[in-house]
């Protein structure tokens, strides 16, 4: 069994930044995917970052620049103020044992 976390996006909340955390694909899990029989790409499929050249996944995944950056800031995403607004709700329902009757339920996201 693999996880691997790609592409995180989050605000920093002291500053109010937000920023996007990329991390390519490790080698031990590329060589593990390589040899999975890939049977087609999806059209317009993103190219997806790599840490090193696995060939039978190349139509997917291409080796990043390690002279390029990983962590990058930008500008709020458009409905910044509802996701803001949704983890606020959220925190302040995990306040009132709402989470917890959520989770006993099965119901994991609102």
């Amino acid at each position: 069994m693999c996880l691997h976390s790609y592409q995180t996006k989050f605000m920093e909340p002291f500053s109010a930044s937000w920023y996007e955390a990329v991390s390519p694909l490790p080698k031990d899990l590329g060589d593990l995917m390589s040899g999975l029989l890939l049977h087609r790409v999806q059209e317009n499929c993103p190219v997806f970052l790599s840490r090193r050249k696995h060939l039978p996944l190349q139509s997917i995944f291409k080796v990043y620049d390690a002279n390029s950056q990983l962590l990058q800031t930008h500008d709020a995403p458009l409905n910044a103020a509802a996701i803001l607004e949704a983890a606020q709700q959220r925190q302040m329902d995990h306040g009132n044992g709402k989470w917890w009757s959520e989770q006993q339920s099965g119901k994991w996201w609102s």
